[in-house]
C-alpha cells in the first residue's frame, strides 16, 4: 500500500452519541487519516442526544437504515457502488453491517470490528447467536477491543490472539473538568436552591428498567437506616420509568430525592459538581461511558459490577467501589463507605484519584492510538 497519501478509513457506527463525535473530530484532525464516518440514523428512540453537525470536522453520511425490534436493517450502498476504502471498521451485531461486511469480502476491503465492551448479558444467546458470532469472527480480519476483558471474551470466536486488538475509549475529559471547576463556584447556591443537603448522591442515564434505578432508591433507603446525617439523591435523566420512580421514592418515604429530567453534554458536568459521590447501579451495560465523565469531574464511582472493562476502570478503594449488579444492600455497604465525616473526606480523595486515572485518556490520545493501530494493521497486510 502506497505511504504517500492518508488512508481512507470508513467509521460505522449506529448514531452520533457526543463521546463518539469527540474521539472522531480528533481524528479526522490527524493528516495520516481521511476519515468518513457512516451513521445508520441521525436519532434512534430514547436517546436525547442533540446532534449538532455544523461542529463535526470529519465527513459523514447517514446510511437511512430503519431501527426495528431492536436491530438495524438498510441496506450499505456505498461499499457496492463506490471506491473501496483502505478499511471499514463497524459494529459486527446488526443486519446492515452483516450485510455490509460480506460486501466488503466480496471486493476485497479489509475489514474491522469494533467492541465496545463484552456483552451485556441483557439479550439472551441463543445457538443461532453463538453459529453466527463464531462465523462473523472468523470472517473480519481485525477485532478493536476496549480492554482485556472484551478480548478475553471474543477470543472465544475471534480465535487469533493477533488480530484482537486492544484501544481503550475515551471521553472529552478536558471539557468535563473544566466545566467541572467552574461549576464548584456556585455549587453551595446551587445545592441549596434544589434541596441538596449532606452527603450527595448522583446517578445520570437512562430511567429504564435495565439501569436499575429502583435498586438504588432501595439502598438509599437502606444507607438512610444506618445513619442519622442529612443526605441527598440527584437523578439526572428521563426514561419510561420516570413516574414509576417517582412513586417509589414517595411509597418509601425517601427525602431529598431530585430528579432533573435530562441533560444535555455542555450543562452535565455542572450538574455532577453538585453531587459528592456518583453511583451506577446499572444492571446491563456494555460499557456505560457516564462513568468516566463522573470520574473526569472528579467523582469517585460506586458501579455495579457488570460494567464492560469495570476492573480496569474502577479499583476499589481507590477511586470507587464495585458491587453485584441487582443487590440495593451490597450498594448500600458500598455508600455507607461515605458516611460521615471520615466518609466526605474519602470521597474527596477518591474523587482526586479518579480524575487522575482518566485524566491522560481523551480523544486526542484515542486518534493517535487509532493511527498507530491502522498503520501496522494496513502495512503488515501490504507486506
Amino acid at each position: 500500500m502506497s505511504q504517500n497519501r492518508p488512508f481512507r478509513i470508513v467509521y460505522w457506527t449506529p448514531i452520533p452519541a457526543p463521546y463518539m463525535v469527540d474521539r472522531l473530530n480528533a481524528w479526522a484532525d490527524d493528516p495520516c487519516i481521511d476519515l468518513e464516518v457512516w451513521f445508520n440514523a441521525r436519532h434512534v428512540a430514547n436517546r436525547d442526544w442533540c446532534v449538532d453537525e455544523s461542529h463535526w470536522r470529519f465527513r459523514y453520511r447517514y446510511m437511512r437504515a430503519r431501527y426495528w425490534r431492536g436491530w438495524w436493517y438498510g441496506f450499505p450502498a456505498p461499499l457496492l457502488y463506490e471506491a473501496r476504502p483502505d478499511l471499514v471498521i463497524s459494529f459486527h451485531s446488526e443486519p446492515i453491517t452483516i450485510l455490509g461486511l460480506l460486501i466488503s469480502k466480496l471486493r476485497g476491503i479489509p475489514t474491522a470490528f469494533m467492541m465496545e465492551g463484552p456483552p451485556d448479558g441483557y439479550s439472551p444467546e441463543t445457538p443461532f447467536k453463538e453459529w453466527l458470532k463464531h462465523r462473523l469472527f472468523a470472517a473480519v480480519e481485525w477485532v478493536w477491543s476496549a480492554g482485556p476483558q472484551t478480548q478475553d471474551y471474543w477470543l472465544r470466536y475471534a480465535k487469533d490472539a493477533g488480530k484482537c486488538l486492544q484501544i481503550p475509549h475515551c471521553i472529552d475529559v478536558q471539557h468535563f473538568s473544566t466545566a467541572a471547576q467552574l461549576g464548584r463556584i456556585d455549587r453551595e447556591s446551587r445545592r441549596q436552591a434544589m434541596g441538596l443537603e449532606g452527603l450527595t448522591f448522583i446517578y445520570v442515564g437512562g430511567l429504564w428498567p435495565r439501569k436499575g434505578v429502583g435498586d438504588l432508591l432501595q439502598a438509599y433507603a437502606h444507607f438512610l437506616a444506618q445513619t442519622n446525617a442529612p443526605a441527598s439523591l440527584l437523578i439526572v435523566g428521563s426514561g419510561q420509568l420516570q413516574e414509576a420512580l417517582q412513586e417509589q421514592v414517595y411509597e418509601l418515604g425517601l427525602p431529598r430525592v431530585v430528579f432533573t429530567g435530562f441533560v444535555q453534554k455542555p450543562d452535565l458536568p455542572r450538574l455532577l459538581v453538585l453531587g459528592d459521590v456518583f453511583v451506577f447501579p446499572t444492571l446491563a451495560d456494555v460499557y456505560g461511558y457516564v462513568v468516566e465523565e463522573a470520574m473526569a469531574c472528579g467523582l469517585p464511582v460506586i458501579s455495579t459490577d457488570v460494567i464492560g472493562e469495570a476492573s480496569t476502570r474502577v479499583e476499589a478503594g481507590v477511586n470507587g467501589f464495585l458491587a453485584p449488579a441487582a443487590d440495593p444492600q451490597r450498594l448500600a455497604a458500598a455508600m455507607a463507605e461515605f458516611s460521615g465525616d471520615a466518609g466526605m473526606e474519602r470521597a474527596r480523595t477518591m474523587g482526586k484519584a479518579a480524575y487522575t486515572s482518566r485524566a491522560r485518556r481523551g480523544p486526542r490520545q484515542w486518534a493517535n492510538d487509532a493511527t498507530a493501530l491502522v498503520s501496522t494493521m494496513l502495512r503488515s497486510r501490504s507486506s
